[in-house]
């Protein structure tokens, strides 16, 4: 049986990397220096012209909590 391998990356050239390297799925943030953010949009479309793996995001608008109140 073989493990799926998924990679978590911060930037179009990581997700390129990942699927060289034999990643089965990337997920894509931003700022991971704070845990990880949603990536733009245009980072997200970037990324998915240049691999064929799946590209999963985080959906995190702001630093801290994980809750927004």
């Amino acid at each position: 049986m073989k493990i799926k391998v998924e990679v978590c990356a911060g930037s179009v050239q990581d997700c390129i990397t990942a699927q060289a390297q034999g990643a089965d799925r990337i997920e894509l943030n931003n700022a991971l220096f704070l845990g990880g953010l949603t990536p733009s949009v245009a980072t997200l479309t970037e990324a998915k012209k240049h691999v064929a793996i799946p590209i999963i995001t985080m959906v995190r608008a702001q630093a801290g909590w994980f809750s927004l109140h």
